[in-house]
């Protein structure tokens, strides 16, 4: 949506109550929001403790009311400080947060804060989200750096429901100027941006123009700037609804459609499209236009003090060679090369991101700086040397890349896209493929045209690596992949090896689609057409595929629970995996539809399938001894681990992932939970 843009510039006065603007959704959905977002940006305020800028909030069901906002404070130990603040005015709120203690102003209620490392010239969200119940927590999120601090949780009443959809924030002098009346009281600025939620149906949400109320009303020199109006109807303002045929609202960086069937966001005449990767309204702010942040994110490259690891700090330039000369940082870059990039190679005969990228990233500061972060992301897991170096190299390249996205052309375009990988690996070892918030929440892909992916290149194996990842999150977390129009790919049968594993990747990333999207208004005559289609892709795969992908042995190996299937080369594992994963998705989509409810035979060879090939992409994964095969395998794992059925096979998939997890740090303990929680969900129904 367009941001309006409140400035209140506040010359002397004494009192509390300075400053209003009303706040509303276009719609009130039923049951009221579940979540909302409030953007702030400090970048005038004095730092001191002086004026909370603040939005408050009521409830539906009781009337019970919550403010959240910021209060600049005083610098120490060199940085800047900010204390973000989440309260509740309601009698019989409870907590049991740390950073919460019983009592508001002096009334009943909850009040909640935390003193924060921050910088006054980015833009923070405060984010008010329902956990559970009556529950709500706060949390304040950088949109430059894309931290995130929690502030604090309440529960609230019962018979309290969800966030209505109009109030209104305020500027208050909660020191009152000490007494000293209108007259001494500082200046200060603050801009207020327009709310946002992800509650289906609540509409754009719109900041009106701040206005004077108190005692202090004509005798603060108050002025507003207006930098944007309201929001307006932009009918097929964005591609995508219009290739759909529905109303579209517009809204930036993701429109609300877009947002509620999690489909990338294209708009005529844009080189950037936003594909969002959550749900999770903190996430969803986090995405921003970079055109937006330009001028912060050089603010922020000038002032590298608010870093919390500082000895790391004199690593961090745009210049390699200067970076180079740092003994740790010279092993983090060979430790990519020896290491890491065959992950990436996995079906790329030409080897780019172990020959080709790292030439690159010494002459492009965006790579280096994802490299080395990667990297120590990765040895971090073995060694407290490395502590913090690769959250530093991350927050400067994230900054660096939302200022550069937009021009990204010609070979920088390969640039780009291998960064955003490897920042997405480092995302996932950090937190977790559940975790999306260290690349903003979403995967911003800059194109400066289309990618033709019937050829090899260096941007093409950005983008099939970038396919490779969202398969897996997709796979580990039960949602569809996030492709769009550039990755349309028609194969050749004259394909060499690698390819033919990039071609069932593309299958793949369909079927996955189709299984975990669920279609409004579709009759099952035309699913089950669109399911035929998809398994003639997969068969036609089959029967034109290379006998350099048949197993070379099915000879038994020591200690493996599983089928063991002994393949020539890591494109074929990862291409047999994902044709085993794509047939048993094809079974399970057979048996939702009911096309063979009336057929027992075909519902015993369907669930034959599933239990065959389950096993199969297990054997693949033991079998096999190349981490770069069985980094990719995780995400088949965790959705096969599901439908093993024998004990024996249950506890060997334990093991393994465990095994895995030595080299690769990749996070597997949520895995491991999630297949628990199944399979005793299927032994105690």
């Amino acid at each position: 949506m367009k941001l309006t843009t409140a400035i209140a510039a506040l010359a002397p006065a004494a009192c509390h109550a300075l400053v209003g603007n009303n706040w509303s959704f276009e719609n009130s959905p039923d049951g009221g929001l579940k979540d909302i977002t409030f953007p702030m940006l400090l970048t005038n305020a004095p730092h001191e403790t002086q004026f909370y800028f603040a939005q408050q909030f009521n409830f539906g069901g009781t009337g019970a009311m919550g403010y959240t906002g910021l209060q600049p404070n005083p610098d120490a130990d060199g940085k800047a400080k900010i204390r973000g603040v989440f309260s509740s005015f309601t009698a019989g709120t409870t907590t049991t947060d740390p950073n919460c203690h019983d009592g508001a102003d002096g009334g009943p209620g909850v009040s909640c804060g935390v003193i924060m490392n921050g910088n006054y010239s980015d833009k923070i969200i405060m984010v008010v989200e329902h956990k559970s119940g009556t529950t709500w927590q706060g949390t304040a999120v950088d949109t430059v750096t894309g931290g995130s601090i929690h502030v604090g949780s309440w529960t609230l009443p019962a018979g309290t429901t969800g966030i209505l959809s109009t109030q209104m924030g305020f500027v208050e002098d909660y020191k009152g100027s000490d007494g000293a009346g209108c007259s001494a009281m500082p200046k200060t600025e603050v801009s207020f941006f327009n709310p946002t939620t992800t509650t289906a149906g609540a509409g754009a949400g719109v900041v009106q123009k701040p206005y004077e109320y108190g005692d202090c009303t004509g005798k603060a020199g108050f002025v507003v700037t207006e930098l944007e109006g309201r929001p307006k109807q932009l009918g097929y303002l964005v591609a995508t609804c219009r290739d759909r045929k529905i109303k579209c609202d517009g809204s930036l960086p993701v429109c609300l459609k877009c947002q509620k069937s999690q489909k990338a966001c294209c708009r005529p005449g844009q080189q950037l499209k936003y594909v969002m990767h959550s749900a999770d309204p903190t996430l969803q702010q986090l995405v921003i236009k970079a055109e937006e942040l330009r001028d912060e994110v050089t603010q922020q490259n000038q002032n590298k003090d608010n870093w919390d690891v500082l000895e790391a700090k004199s690593t961090v330039t745009n210049n390699s060679e200067i970076a180079l000369q740092n003994p740790v940082v010279a092993a983090l870059f060979q430790h990519y090369i020896d290491f890491l990039a065959p992950w990436y190679d996995l079906n790329d005969s030409q080897n780019l991101f172990t020959t080709l990228v790292p030439a690159r990233a010494l002459a492009t500061p965006i790579l280096f700086k994802a490299l080395i972060a990667f990297s120590a992301c990765h040895k971090a897991g073995t060694s407290s040397t490395y502590d913090g170096i690769g959250a530093i190299y991350h927050a400067s390249c994230v900054r660096d890349l939302l200022a550069a996205l937009g021009d990204a052309s010609g070979e920088l375009q390969g640039d780009y896209l291998a960064a955003t990988c490897l920042l997405r690996s480092f995302e996932i070892l950090s937190r977790g493929t559940r975790h999306q918030q260290h690349l903003l929440g979403a995967y911003a892909f800059a194109t400066s045209g289309p990618i033709d992916l019937s050829v090899r290149g260096y941007p093409q194996a950005g983008t099939w690596n970038y396919l490779r990842e969202e398969i897996t999150v997709a796979l580990e977390c039960r949602r569809p992949v996030r492709i769009s129009s550039p990755f349309e790919f028609v194969p050749t049968w004259d394909m060499p090896d690698d390819m033919w594993a990039n071609a069932i990747s593309h299958i793949l990333a369909k079927i996955v689609n189709f299984f975990f999207e669920e279609e409004t208004g579709v009759g099952t005559l035309a699913m089950s057409t669109a399911l035929g289609t998809l398994a003639k892709d997969v068969a036609s795969w089959r029967a034109h595929l290379p006998k350099s992908f048949r197993p070379f042995s099915m000879a038994p190996k020591l200690g493996n629970p599983f089928p063991s299937i002994w393949m020539v080369q890591r494109c074929h594992i990862a291409g047999a995996q994902y044709c085993a994963l794509a047939e048993i998705l094809l079974a399970l989509s057979r048996q939702h539809l009911s096309m063979s409810a009336s057929d027992t035979m075909a519902t015993e060879d369907d669930e034959a399938c599933i239990r065959d090939k389950a096993l199969e992409v297990c054997g693949l994964a033991y079998t096999n001894d190349n981490v770069a095969a069985r980094v990719n395998a995780f995400g088949p794992l965790a959705f096969c681990g599901r439908y093993l059925t024998e004990e024996s096979h249950r506890s060997g998939l334990i093991d393994m992932l465990l095994d895995f997890n030595i080299p690769t740090r990749w996070p597997v303990q949520p895995i491991i939970q999630d297949l628990q929680e199944h399979w005793q969900s299927i032994e105690n129904p």
